[in-house]
């Protein structure tokens, strides 16, 4: 009897810590949500395009759906006007802003511009023009022109082939292992990892890294300090890589997440480079800001950061997360099941495929899957940024993928589908444990019936 008590009241404390769970999920994207409104007060209109704290504001502003054509006039207007005077980085940052705000770089020049300074020896580039070019170039898919001598594939292999033993990356010094510039790669490597083994065990590494880097009080460290900016951008890598910030055990240390970790940070006007700052820093408050905007955007079901294509059309956005689902919960084992599971990923465009995060278990021995960087696009459309709080229904998306398809179907909004997505969930969860709990109280209930039965029968 007391066992079957101690079943019955850990079921209750099982149910009350999924509710509770989902009550501290709502609750850290709902502080991610507040910290982002306490640092926007302002508008893309009112930001000079070229300095570099005012187009990462754009950029953010832009990806969280509050676009502004004035801003992508004023740097397309810089562009024109000032761009023997822009170094490469200025150009890759600017373009970013721009597609962020809906502008098209295949057309104003800034795609091209952006590879311009790649024809060289890429050994000589800094890790992270590699990284941005590829940001760049994977914002809209965009199709490396024909007159470029550089590749996705070549900045690919130049970027890996700065990885130390320890699995982090390096800018200058081989001998110092740089955890911001780690998590930088991790991002831009995200779409080619589910197509490639070795970049995978590579980006693993990177993870490893990461993870290692990370204070008990949930902030991470760069040259043995932690930092707003660092935590800032190994948030916005695991978001990439489908590694939840709130419950992966990797990024949770002594109980603090990196949002705990970011927060710490925070100051009334924005946010500080590190404990001992007086006051906002505008580099870090503008790192922090998307960062958190990579944040929400996962939470929510949302492309990645960096991934400014327009949001995945319903028919995609189920099959993908189905499938995502169905490949965390089954045994690698069972070989009928997984090879099921293989044919369905092979039918996920391979530009989509980075959304099925629990996509390793089936890469791992399966060379059918590959996919060179080469070949992740053959796109030329525009970068479409979306509001990722107003209530967005569209009656028709459409979504060009890497063979060149365009699918068209009615779609919900993509917000209220994943919370639909989220709650049928939670749901399922609760009933089965409270069908659980019935069948315990039954158990109980017959128990003492059929005691007092054989009771009454021996008196």
């Amino acid at each position: 009897m007391k066992r079957i008590i101690s079943v019955t009241i850990v079921v209750i404390l099982s149910l009350q810590s999924i509710i509770c769970f989902a009550e501290s999920t709502e609750t850290s994207v709902k502080t991610a949500k507040t910290a982002i409104e306490s640092i926007v007060s302002l508008n893309s209109d009112d930001l000079t395009a070229g300095d570099n704290v005012n187009d990462w504001l754009a950029f953010s502003l832009g990806r969280l759906g509050q676009s502004s054509d004035a801003y992508v006039s004023s740097a397309e207007k810089l562009f024109n006007e000032e761009r023997s005077s822009l170094n490469i980085s200025d150009i890759e940052r600017i373009s970013l802003a721009v597609a962020a705000n809906g502008g098209d770089i295949s057309k104003n020049g800034m795609l091209e511009a952006a590879l311009d300074g790649f024809d060289g020896d890429l050994s000589e580039k800094l890790v992270n023009q590699l990284i941005f070019t590829l940001h760049v170039l994977d914002s809209g898919l965009y199709k490396v022109p024909d007159d470029s001598s550089v590749t996705r594939k070549k900045l690919v292999d130049e970027l890996l082939s700065r990885q130390l033993d320890n699995g982090a990356l390096y800018m200058i010094n081989e001998n110092t292992s740089e955890t911001d510039i780690t998590a930088m790669a991790v991002t831009a490597l995200a779409p080619y990892a589910c197509g490639d083994k070795e970049i995978r065990a590579s980006v693993d590494s990177m993870t490893a890294f990461l993870s290692t880097q990370q204070t008990e009080e949930g902030t991470v460290k760069n040259w043995g300090a932690p930092s707003c900016e660092t935590t800032a951008q190994v948030l916005i890598a695991i978001c990439t890589l489908g590694i939840d910030p709130l419950t992966d055990v990797r990024f949770i240390k002594n109980g603090k997440t990196l949002i705990d970790g970011l927060m710490s940070f925070q100051e009334s006007d924005g946010f500080a480079h590190n404990s001992d700052s007086l006051g906002a820093d505008p580099y870090a408050t503008a790192q922090a800001l998307y960062s958190l905007v990579a944040f929400v955007r996962y939470e929510n079901g949302y492309r990645a950061l960096f991934d400014m294509r327009a949001e995945q059309i319903s028919l995609l956005f189920s099959e993908v997360r189905s499938l995502d689902y169905d490949i965390s919960r089954t045994d690698t084992s069972d070989t009928a099941q997984m090879s099921e599971l293989t044919v369905c990923f092979e039918n996920v465009p391979v530009s989509e495929r980075m959304y099925v995060y629990s996509y390793p278990s089936l890469i791992n021995d399966n060379d059918s899957l590959s996919f060179s960087p080469d070949t992740l696009c053959d796109n030329t459309g525009t970068a479409v940024t979306s509001d990722i709080f107003a209530e967005r229904i569209k009656d028709e998306q459409s979504l060009t993928v890497a063979d060149n398809n365009v699918s068209v179907i009615e779609s919900k909004s993509m917000e209220s589908e994943n919370s639909e997505h989220r709650n049928n969930s939670r749901s399922e969860v609760i009933v089965l444990l409270a069908i659980l709990l019935a069948a315990i109280i039954t158990l109980v209930i017959n128990h003492t019936l059929l005691k007092k039965h054989f009771y009454n029968k021996e008196r």
